[in-house]
């Protein structure tokens, strides 16, 4: 029988603990998602837009960086640099339509089918990047 190593009461009980905190935080993020699925003017396309200011269809640290301050959240570079690295499954450091959908989406597929079916509410006359959404929102 191989000799499997063991962690000491008090490893094992901080590697529980992290592991719980990481439950909650993943459990956190998906009701946030569903929160904002059930949003009926909440799209994928205008929220990407909102970073993808010149159409490339992707985004860098500096459009994410921009589009949020736009919107009143002020990140710091270490906090965008593991956003990027969470959703970025190609590792080119760059944020594609594809990748931004998947980081909005819900796991389930109730809301999640409804928010990637939802048109753009986006207006020509509107001037700022987050007129597309209800304050709520």
């Amino acid at each position: 029988m191989k000799n499997v190593p063991q962690l000491n009461p008090r490893d094992e009980n901080e590697l529980v603990v992290c592991i719980r905190g990481l439950i909650r935080i993943e459990s956190e993020i998906e009701n946030e998602k569903n929160y904002l699925a059930r949003q009926h003017d909440f799209n994928l396309i205008d929220a990407f837009k909102i970073f993808d200011t010149w159409g490339y269809g992707y985004l860098s640290h500096c459009d994410i960086k921009s589009g949020l301050n736009s919107i009143g959240i002020f990140p710091t570079s270490e906090e965008l640099d593991l956003w990027v690295k969470r959703y970025d499954t190609n590792g080119d450091h760059r944020i594609t339509a594809n990748e931004f959908n998947n980081a909005f989406v819900a796991s389930g597929h109730g809301y999640s089918s409804d928010v990637t079916r939802r048109p753009s509410n986006y207006k020509p006359t509107s001037y700022r990047r987050d007129d597309c959404f209800w304050t709520t929102t």
